[in-house]
């Protein structure tokens, strides 16, 4: 009792112990990216998601919606070169987008300012307002609705205080049943799961800085007392066996001094399990899966990589991007189209995760080449397959279907003219007829196909046979003329 005030200030223990910084408000959540790796990885995946997605125009026609682009409406493309370029100071669209989707995950969502004109009309500029800085002043007349917003800087004096009238600004937000007009932060569910995974870290690199100190105390026998010189002596000692490096090092300490060992030691495992649990927090709050937060621990992580990647976006960003698109047609449109036919909306057609595997993509082209849904070259040029052929700008199907349709009028090439890809592409085993068999085996001179394979063909398409076979292409690829990857295409 007598050494332990002495032994707390020495070993710099604190009276009372600290309890673990959990965060409460807005701007501590905002830092949170910064002091938890798990909720920056998370959040980092949703700005780069963001980012990657266009916000396009559309101009509505009855029930469907025209690309802003292929109309004349000045309007809307006022609207869409402002969404890409926002302002010219601080931030780009893609930019926009990323800190908003981000604004959703930290904070529960952001606030966009409308910079107008010298005489008013629509915006010109936007400017993103972290969330932290921005104070909704309520309207008294109407419950939920926000009079005006008052902005002011982190760390600035009130000088720099502005005050924006509630049509200037664009407010996002997630749900709040306390209070609608205020932000409510999907991390403040999980603070102290975040703080214990703190915590955790924090202890982890302690273990690893004091490696070989042990756990306990030197304490003088009863009735002695360690002088100044010792206290030095002992407190140079033990600085200088800190660190991994100094691992198995042994003190020498004055005489007279015990050694008692403390059972201070933290469970490891017990550790380990509640950052797992951190994990799993923080990832079902922001909804990224944890694969692609970066934990790989499960067996077999990247076999269902491509349907993990698909839940995050049916799952997460669309609904997200769908929210943003729904407040920007309400308090963003109107400055540019009162009638309201102009709206906003995500386009999702290029994201790798919600197409189907390329040989999917592959194999439906395909068939749509082979219905005169569209012809070779565009298939060439969606799958950058080399060079356009010659021909590759017709299609193909189309004609031999136009020959057996009586409601067609179109004149279309001789039966004895063209291959018929039906009946080549029926042919199961070509190469087990015994005249294909033979031809392979010896292709000297031309190959009898009216005799081996019951058609008759022209002299064009016998060499596009036998170029065929000579490849081992299989009848179906004969037919279609798609040869394989790196082969150079079927031409006459």
């Amino acid at each position: 009792k007598d050494i332990l005030p002495v032994f707390n200030t020495f070993m710099g223990i604190p009276t009372q112990g600290e309890g673990p910084p959990v965060p409460s408000s807005l701007r501590e959540f905002a830092r949170a990216p910064a002091d938890e790796a798990w909720v920056y990885s998370c959040l980092n995946r949703l700005f780069v998601s963001m980012q990657a997605v266009p916000l396009r125009v559309y101009a509505k026609a009855g029930r469907d919606l025209v690309p802003i682009e292929e109309t004349n409406r000045n309007d809307g493309k006022e609207l869409q070169d402002l969404l890409d370029t926002v302002n010219s100071r601080a931030m780009n669209g893609a930019d926009f987008r990323g800190y908003t989707a981000a604004g959703y995950g930290a904070l529960g969502g952001c606030y966009w300012k409308k910079v107008r004109g010298r005489f008013g009309g629509p915006p010109q500029e936007l400017y993103w307002l972290p969330a932290p800085d921005v104070t909704p002043e309520k309207d008294t007349a109407a419950v939920g609705a926000v009079r005006s917003y008052t902005y002011q800087p982190t760390g600035s004096g009130p000088g720099l205080r502005e005050e924006y009238r509630g049509p200037d600004v664009v407010a996002f937000r997630s749900f709040n049943l306390a209070d609608p007009t205020q932000l409510l932060s999907p991390l403040s569910a999980g603070r102290y799961d975040i703080a214990i995974s703190r915590q955790a870290t924090m202890q982890a690199a302690a273990v690893l800085a004091n490696w070989s100190i042990p756990a306990g105390a030197w304490v003088a026998p009863k009735g002695e007392e360690i002088s100044t010189q010792d206290v030095g002596l002992i407190r140079r000692a033990l600085r200088a066996l800190r660190g991994p490096r100094n691992q198995g090092k042994t003190p020498v300490l004055p005489g007279g001094l015990e050694w008692k060992p403390l059972a201070l030691n933290p469970k490891d495992a017990e550790w380990l399990a509640a950052r797992k649990i951190s994990r799993l927090t923080v990832c079902g709050l922001l909804g990224v899966p944890l694969l692609l937060a970066g934990d790989d621990e499960s067996t077999g992580p990247y076999a269902y990589a491509r349907e993990i990647k698909r839940w995050f976006w049916e799952g997460r960003m669309i609904g997200l991007g769908d929210q943003i698109a729904d407040t920007l047609n309400v308090w963003l449109v109107p400055d540019f189209d009162r009638t309201r036919t102009l709206v906003t909306a995500f386009d999702y057609s290029e994201i790798e995760a919600l197409q189907p595997p390329e040989t999917e993509r592959k194999q439906t082209a395909q068939s749509e080449v082979d219905r005169g849904l569209r012809t070779p070259n565009e298939y060439r040029a969606q799958f950058r397959i080399g060079k356009p052929l010659a021909d590759g700008d017709i299609a193909r199907r189309a004609s031999i279907q136009s020959r057996s349709a009586s409601v067609d009028s179109i004149e279309s090439e001789p039966h004895e003219d063209r291959i018929l890809p039906t009946a080549m592409r029926s042919l199961k085993h070509l190469y087990a007829v015994p005249e294909v068999d033979r031809w392979v085996r010896n292709p000297v001179g031309s190959l009898n196909v009216e005799s081996a394979l019951g058609m008759t063909v022209s002299d064009r398409d016998r060499v596009l046979i036998e170029t065929g076979l000579r490849r081992r292409y299989s009848a179906a690829q004969i037919a279609d003329g798609v040869p394989r990857e790196n082969y150079p295409g079927l031409v006459g």
